[in-house]
């Protein structure tokens, strides 16, 4: 095989694979942004990311990062937005992006870490400790992903499809759902994907994810590591539920009975184009 097919070979390569942001957020640095005009509390801000595909607020964790959200906040024609960063206490020890990072090498505070939430200055680039009642435009941001060139789809998130099917069903009965789809009922392996999740999800309840668990240990059922996990509850049977709060957040793993019905989410990896 000649140089220029192998160049040719490996340019098509990495097109098939080239990330991508959805819900019209901008690539930057690797990362998915998207500028929200409305004006927000923090706490509302924070909410209105979660349920935009479960994004978080925008994290700047290096000098690098900081100076590009400067420019993309600067270039929208806005000077003060919220961003990722609370702290629990005056040290930085006690502070956390909103992704849930705590370790945090790189700061660009005004006058240093304060208990209480961060908004950002695209004038100097600075955090400034803001009250959380005040109202400001804001950044979320999310994972980039992969363009999907399958079916039924539903929402991209990291490299993977979802689709949530508003059926009652048992366990088994979802799975065999899913998996007639080319999917499996969804499993989660980091507390933004299991964000994600909740949030399609949406309304409180406990509902089907694929796995099986007993009083120590789970397993999924498409295979893939047991690396995450809130803590879990075995009830009255192996199957497992998310609990989902009223605010669409996720909470524990709970171990059903597999005759039990609900709605569920079937996930599969994309598929390249």
């Amino acid at each position: 095989m000649n140089l220029k097919l192998l160049i040719l070979l490996s340019l098509i390569s990495v097109s098939h694979s080239q990330k991508i942001c959805s819900n019209g957020f901008t690539m930057v640095n690797d990362k998915c942004w998207g500028i929200v005009r409305q004006y927000k509390n923090q706490g509302d801000a924070e909410r209105m990311c979660k349920f935009t595909d479960g994004s978080v607020m925008a994290n700047t964790k290096t000098s690098t990062e900081n100076e590009a959200l400067l420019k993309l906040v600067s270039n929208a024609g806005l000077k003060i937005v919220w961003f990722g960063l609370q702290c629990f206490e005056d040290a930085l020890k006690g502070c956390t992006w909103d992704d849930g990072d705590q370790n945090i090498k790189y700061t660009n505070f005004k006058d240093g870490p304060k208990d209480g939430f961060f908004a950002f200055d695209s004038g100097d680039g600075k955090w400034y400790h803001e009250d959380y009642s005040v109202q400001l435009p804001f950044v979320c941001e999310l994972r980039p992903t992969t363009k999907d060139c399958g079916t039924n789809c539903g929402v991209s998130f990291n490299n993977y499809c979802y689709k949530i099917y508003d059926q009652q069903k048992s366990f088994d009965d979802a799975e065999s759902y899913c998996k007639q789809r080319n999917s499996h009922l969804v499993s989660t392996h980091d507390r933004l994907e299991a964000r994600f999740v909740a949030q399609m999800f949406q309304k409180q309840g406990k509902y089907w994810i694929g796995g099986h668990m007993n009083h120590t240990d789970y397993t999924w059922v498409d295979g893939s590591p047991s690396n995450y996990s809130p803590p879990m509850h075995y009830q009255n049977g192996s199957c497992m539920k998310l609990e989902v709060d009223d605010d669409g957040n996720d909470l524990d793993w709970y171990g059903r009975s597999c005759d039990e019905l609900s709605i569920f989410i079937c996930k599969r990896p994309v598929k390249q184009c």
